[in-house]
């Protein structure tokens, strides 16, 4: 659509339309960076520009990359973030995980951040993130997000682990957006009567079927699965059925859980 120049120089904001040939429909606008060295162009993230223009801050092992429009808090959800990274070293008993957090203020922000001008999924949720390699991206408004630190030391201790658990895991440990596991599960209990548990065990973990606002009911229903499991074999065992097994219904096998006993089994905890 527009190459854009870009000081330092030689280095151009590339902009891409994706379009469905079929139906003519916007898919998403998307910026990359562009360098050009010689006659070779090198393309790389957009994040090389948020890098260079956002504020910089490093405390311990953490590097932030923080939003111009992030203004409450920074320090308070950071110091928040480093006793979490300790506590999470220590419940897996591994060194703590150095990262890269990019805080920013919206979920809108959040897609603008990785290049996206436009991406339908920009206006769909009010909370978000994601975790690649030791790279945190947040859309909370927050330097604190237990939720996707808490993927980085599962994805280490727990190799293979497969979507289900691996999410379930994450809630338990830290929440989900804003709302910690506790929060949430009070939340489980007043809508149990309206969700089919063993429904939601065989479906896809990013089914939002159940969801609802800030509720992602199939979070939860994992999360509880995964403290079922804890409570009943320990950590260090729970965790031995959770390698290398990316069938989710061996390990509900394993744990004992089937369609007839798991709506009494989760209640009762």
């Amino acid at each position: 659509m527009e190459v854009i120049p870009w000081i330092p120089q030689k280095q151009f904001i590339v902009k891409i339309s994706f379009i469905s040939s079929s139906k003519s429909l916007l898919k998403a606008i998307v910026n990359v960076i562009a360098k050009c060295d010689n006659d070779t162009v090198k393309i790389s993230s957009y994040l090389n520009f948020i890098e260079q223009t956002w504020q910089r801050k490093e405390k311990e092992e953490i590097t932030y990359y923080i939003s111009r429009n992030r203004l409450k808090n920074v320090d308070k959800d950071i110091n928040e973030q480093i006793e979490f990274n300790k506590k999470m070293s220590q419940y897996f008993d591994v060194p703590r995980i150095p990262l890269t957090y990019y805080s920013a203020s919206t979920v809108e922000e959040f897609f603008n951040m990785q290049g996206f001008q436009y991406h339908p999924m920009m206006y769909a949720d009010s909370t978000g993130g994601v975790v690649y390699k030791n790279n945190v991206l947040s859309a909370n408004n927050s330097e604190y997000y237990p939720h996707e630190i808490s993927h980085l030391y599962i994805r280490n201790a727990v190799p293979g682990i497969n979507q289900f658990f691996d999410e379930g895991l994450a809630t338990y440990l830290g929440g989900s957006g804003t709302q910690s596991y506790e929060q949430l599960k009070a939340k489980l209990k007043k809508e149990i009567n309206r969700i089919d548990i063993w429904k939601v065990c065989q479906s896809n973990i990013f089914d939002k079927s159940y969801w609802t606002h800030d509720f992602p009911a199939s979070y939860v229903v994992a999360s509880l699965v995964c403290e079922y499991g804890i409570k009943k074999y320990g950590k260090t065992d729970f965790f031995k059925l959770l390698r290398d097994v990316r069938e989710t219904k061996i390990i509900f096998q394993n744990l004992g859980l089937n369609q007839e006993n798991i709506q009494e089994q989760l209640l009762q905890q």
